[in-house]
Formats: structure tokens, sequence, C-alpha cells
């Protein structure tokens, strides 16, 4: 009998930061490169956080666009985008208040 597995793969947090570990991914390129690294070993899922340019934590489509572009080039890894908390709670509250 043949068993499926679903690998999940989180190459950066919400946490880590170049100053805990030079190898947490922040651009990126250094995202989708891990990304296609794991995904050679078998990952098949990959749950993503952007960062920005001074590496925090953020939720602009335009960061998330390149890192699930980069991927799909190269892979058929499904990539998971899970946008920060305060992110979300942002847009509620501006929800709220239109």
């Amino acid at each position: 009998m043949t068993r499926k597995f679903i690998i999940n793969f989180t190459p950066t947090g919400m946490i880590p930061t170049k100053q805990m570990t030079a190898h947490v991914p922040t651009d990126p390129g250094e995202i989708v490169e891990q990304v296609l690294q794991a995904a050679e070993l078998g990952v098949n899922l990959a749950h993503l956080h952007a960062r920005d340019e001074n590496g925090l934590p953020t939720h602009k489509k335009e960061i998330y666009a390149a890192i699930i572009a980069g991927i799909a080039r190269k892979t058929s890894i499904f990539p998971f985008v899970f946008p920060p908390a305060d992110a979300i709670g942002r847009s509620l509250k501006s929800d709220r208040n239109a």
C-alpha cells in the first residue's frame, strides 16, 4: 500500500530575523530558493510569510506575488499564503471604518 503525505515547509515564519540567525530567508529571492530546495527533498506545501525591505513581516501583495511567481516557475509545490495577524487586524478595522 502506498501512503501519501503532506509535508509542510515554512521557510521564514513571523519571528526570526537575520540578527537571530543568518539562515532565515527574508527577501523574495531567498524565500523562493529555500522553497525550491525543500521541494527537491519532497516538500509539497509551502506556508509563506513575506518580509518587507527592512526584514519586517508584511502583507504587501507585490512581495507575495514575487515569491509565488518564483516558486511557480520552477515547481508545482503548493504555496500557502499566510499574512501577518496584524495585517488582518488592520484590514478588518479599516473595513469597519469604511
